[in-house]
């Protein structure tokens, strides 16, 4: 049983259905754990998630699912399924739900802006006032850089 003051803070746990019932998903660190013993990849860089494709690499995708699945039970962590028994269970006809869920549970697990900054991103450089005294390329001592011409490269000129 998830605990009252982490269904707060993260909402409603997410639950995928299989074989007819439904588990939990939830990605703690020990699920980001077990899916970079088994990928190689980490869950904390944003990258990685383009790969979790069940049509690009359906092996990333079950090692994902399996991850997620992880519950803590007496102080033992523990799937309801071993990745051979996802293979013989997931299909055409439920890939697309647990996907959906996946998802959820991923993004729900994300960090959440701070609520008092309503604006989580810095703003585009276009949008970013210039500096009013110091040049751009300005180097302390005063002196500038000089701008190399795209054409002009190191091992052409040796």
């Amino acid at each position: 049983m998830r605990d009252l003051l982490q269904e707060e803070l993260t909402g409603p746990s997410v639950k995928v259905r299989l074989r007819g019932a439904e588990f939990p998903l939830l990605y703690s660190m020990h699920a980001v754990i077990l899916y970079k013993q088994k990928t190689g990849d980490s869950l904390f860089i944003a990258e990685n998630f383009k790969k979790i494709d069940l049509g690009e690499d359906p092996e990333r995708w079950l090692a994902c699912l399996w991850a997620g699945l992880h519950s803590q039970d007496k102080g033992e962590w523990r799937a309801p399924f071993t990745i051979d028994d996802l293979q013989g269970m997931i299909d055409f006809s439920n890939a697309g739900e647990v996907s959906v869920a996946m998802a959820k549970a991923l993004t729900q697990s994300m960090p959440k802006p701070r609520k008092e900054d309503s604006r989580p991103n810095a703003d585009a450089p276009a949008a970013m006032p210039a500096p009013e005294s110091t040049p751009a390329n300005s180097i302390s001592d005063g002196s500038m850089l000089e701008p190399v011409a795209a054409s002009v490269s190191p091992a052409a000129s040796s």
